[in-house]
């Protein structure tokens, strides 16, 4: 890794609930009318997901992952220095992979439901978005 500029962390959520697989992410808990990004559905009930549409940290098998910079390798003692590890203190680490731009990253990806509540339009790599 000492090589590398960013790396995927896995780790063990040990402090995360497991026992609900549908539920409401935290965004989206205000009633319809009272927020510009309007996830309710047309009889103003709130939208609820499956856990394995959100990244909430609520999920039955509760290992995440987070792209980091890698800051400092330190070889002789072995550990890692990073930016924008996403979890507490003391969480189990389950691995360390390199970070590939050309196959780590899709440009071509997209989350249907996030599109529909921003309003996002899908612009294609190498499009310009007209203005």
């Amino acid at each position: 890794l000492e090589t590398c500029t960013h790396a995927i962390v896995l780790y063990w959520m040990h402090e995360s609930r497991r026992d609900l697989i549908v539920q409401t992410p935290k965004h989206l808990q205000q009633p319809r009318g009272n927020n510009d990004n309007d996830s309710s559905n047309s009889n103003g009930t709130i939208r609820t997901m499956g856990c394995f549409a959100l990244r909430s940290p609520v999920r039955p098998n509760p290992i995440a992952l987070s792209v980091v910079e890698l800051v400092q390798v330190d070889l002789l003692t072995g550990r890692l220095q990073v930016k924008g590890l996403d979890c507490v203190s003391g969480t189990p680490l389950v691995d360390i992979k390199p970070y590939f731009a050309g196959t780590d990253a899709r440009a071509d990806a997209k989350v249907g439901w996030k599109q529909e509540q921003t309003g996002e339009q899908q612009i294609e790599c190498g499009e310009q978005q007209q203005q």
